[in-house]
């Protein structure tokens, strides 16, 4: 006898919740990094590099995040092994934070180089970075922090801003 509804266990099907599905996000909160992006910035295809993208002012990303953003500085400077050489300096620093061998702290005041500069800021990551080797002297004796000075020491040279027709002279 048929009763009207039909109720069968293999027609159950219970979706996901829609927080669970990635492609549900309208958008991406500001200091997220996808998925696709997660891999190592110095691969042999840097050209599909996805640069992140963080608010202005943001200082609380995490270990991974800093060295992304870092990483993502490093492609102001031209190719060539100075670039690839700092890349690899500062992948340290994801080996570090990954396995809690850098401090709250320490990450706390990177934030405050990175966010200088993300901005072009170079003369106030300096500072910032001076300040944070005055603070963290242990942590910052590592191959990662010669990586960002030689990183800001590259960005700060007069070639990066003239004009093709000026060189390093002052």
């Amino acid at each position: 006898e048929f009763s009207g509804s039909y109720s069968s266990p293999s027609l159950a099907h219970k979706a996901p919740p829609i927080e669970e599905n990635p492609n549900a996000l309208i958008s991406i909160p500001p200091n997220a990094i996808t998925e696709n992006s997660k891999r190592p910035a110095t691969s042999p295809f840097p050209s599909d590099f996805k640069a992140p993208i963080k608010a202005v002012g943001d200082v609380s990303l995490n270990g991974w995040q800093l060295v992304q953003f870092l990483i993502k500085a490093t492609y102001r400077l031209p190719a060539g092994v100075t670039r690839d050489g700092i890349q690899l300096r500062i992948n340290q620093l994801n080996e570090l934070t990954s396995s809690g061998k850098v401090t709250d702290g320490c990450i706390k005041k990177l934030n405050f180089v990175v966010d200088a500069l993300d901005r072009g800021l170079f003369e106030e990551a300096h500072q910032f970075f001076e300040q944070l080797l005055i603070s963290f002297p242990t942590e910052t004796r590592s191959s990662w922090a010669q990586g960002i000075r030689l990183l800001l020491n590259e960005l700060k040279l007069p070639t990066r801003t003239a004009s093709a027709g000026l060189g390093r002279h002052k």
